[in-house]
């Protein structure tokens, strides 16, 4: 069985909502909707590569005015320097992202689907504690 059948598993029998789609080079990925404490909700897309999981959260927010870019970023870069296993990003859209990997060819047996929700849950504590930062910027005159 496939390391992402394994997760999908997981994730019923936890009862998590999800839905598991492909992206057109048949590499499969989940969306799954969580709502991050003081904050919105956002998506988790967790992304099964070749030997790699690729995790990101999005739907964080979006910066809308130029003026609060180099404050955002100042802020990203600052945050980024705190967390080793994410990075926030800004892509195309303006939107905030943060993403991590975690390298399936160097674990040692078989895959744990419990492992992969526990750094989830991990990113969006720490997602969590950094939101107030990020929205204080977006929502400041």
């Amino acid at each position: 069985m496939e390391d992402y059948q394994l997760f999908e598993e997981f994730l019923n029998s936890e009862d998590v909502f999800f839905r598991l789609d492909e992206f057109p080079n048949g590499t499969p990925y989940f969306r799954i909707p969580q709502k991050i404490k003081n904050g919105n909700l956002v998506e988790v897309i967790v992304v099964f590569e070749q030997s790699n999981i690729k995790i990101l959260i999005v739907k964080i927010a979006r910066v809308e005015t130029p003026e609060k870019e180099i404050t955002i970023y100042r802020l990203l870069n600052e945050l980024n320097g705190t967390y080793k296993f994410f990075t926030f990003n800004i892509d195309s859209e303006n939107d905030i992202a943060f993403e991590g990997n975690l390298p399936t060819d160097l674990r040692d047996g078989d895959f744990q689907p419990e492992v992969l929700l526990t750094y989830i849950a991990a990113a969006l504590k720490s997602l969590g504690e950094a939101y107030p930062q990020i929205m204080k910027i977006i929502w400041a005159d």
